[in-house]
């Protein structure tokens, strides 16, 4: 192919060198490639600029590759994995199993989930309590949503959905963090056979059910603010979400005991709202009441404040139940108006009774 030089007269000093260098690399290789050609490389990444453009680097590895298929060059046929441009072949984004709307959807759907950690219940949260203890509820709710997620990739999401570490009742932690883990097909091991294969990546899977298990202790904040310090919540939320959430999460939704004989929680009834329920009542049990003056005067310091929360609450619910299929279809649909008309009802009616009675 006839490739266009670019004039002399228009290349700066700095350009002229990345070429001279860049000819001196490909003879020392041996082995020329398309994808890494100087002529290819001229077309890439060598169009004319303004004067004041700092020149890039040339590309190298599967960015060169990326850089090259955008601007329509022939991709490397044979190229030496230990060499001078080494790669790891042509980058494909869509493999044969992934299914972008439902990738899509996946992602979309965990961030409406995340949305009613933060800011919903923290403003909700942050709005009822009294003003002294606003911004510490704030803390709380994203502290504990941080503190999740370093556990989660790090033992907690193969501790609840991954091989079987002891029978059918745990998990085996592992991390989740690297290309393998995070860009291969999404699997949950005891499950393979008995639902369709995933069709998105295991990221998306793992921050989906991550922000499943950030939420579940922050709904139970509300039981230990003005009880609780600060720094022994810190302590508390690794542990509760590691010995409790991720082994009645593995007993569920990782295919274990439970799961095995016949158990359903399609949108986390057990796994997230009994066992935050459950929690918060023992946690406000254990500790005991507030102080007295606190008792008295139980005041919500901004209703604003909660009502923006319960309204980001409701919408985020559209993620809660029509990401839980993993896919985008009928069934997440069909998820997202019963979960909208069953919360407009409750609304209604609550509203109605407390006009009459």
């Amino acid at each position: 192919r006839a490739h266009r030089i670019l004039p002399f007269s228009r290349c700066t000093h700095a350009t002229v060198s990345t070429i001279i260098h860049l000819s001196v690399l490909i003879v020392l290789q041996g082995r020329r490639s398309s994808a890494i050609s100087l002529s290819n490389v001229l077309r890439t990444r060598y169009r004319p600029r303004n004067s004041r453009e700092i020149l890039p680097k040339p590309a190298h590895g599967t960015y060169a590759l990326q850089e090259y298929g955008a601007a329509g060059v022939e991709p490397a046929s044979t190229l030496d994995p230990a060499g001078l441009f080494a790669h790891g072949g042509i980058v494909n984004p869509y493999p044969s199993w992934l299914n972008a709307g439902d990738n899509s959807w996946q992602m979309t759907a965990a961030t409406l989930v995340g949305l009613m950690s933060i800011p919903a219940l923290a403003v909700l949260y942050g709005g009822l309590v009294q003003k002294k203890w606003a911004i510490n509820t704030v803390m709380m709710v994203f502290t504990t949503f941080g503190l999740v997620l370093i556990v989660w990739v790090l033992w907690g999401f193969k501790l609840g959905f991954g091989t079987p570490l002891v029978s059918t009742f745990i998990g085996d932690p592992r991390t989740v963090l690297g290309h393998g883990a995070l860009q291969g097909q999404a699997n949950i091991p005891l499950l393979n056979g008995l639902m369709p294969n995933f069709r998105i990546p295991s990221g998306s899977v793992i921050y989906f059910q991550f922000v499943f298990a950030a939420i579940t202790p922050i709904l139970f904040i509300g039981s230990v603010i003005g009880r609780i310090s600060f720094k022994v919540w810190m302590v508390f939320v690794p542990l509760w979400i590691t010995f409790a959430y991720c082994v009645n999460a593995f007993l569920l939704w990782g295919g274990g005991f439970w799961a095995g004989k016949g158990a359903l929680d399609f949108s986390g009834g057990y796994v997230i709202h009994l066992a935050a329920g459950t929690s918060g009542f023992v946690a406000a049990a254990v500790i005991g009441p507030r102080l007295r003056r606190d008792r008295e005067r139980a005041i919500p310091n901004n209703l604003l404040f909660v009502a923006v929360g319960a309204g980001i609450l409701w919408l985020g619910w559209n993620g809660f139940n029509g990401g839980d299929p993993y896919f985008a279809g009928a069934d997440a649909a069909a998820a997202v108006v019963n979960t909208n008309l069953a919360t407009a009802i409750a609304m209604m009616t609550w509203i109605i009774m407390d006009m009459t009675l």
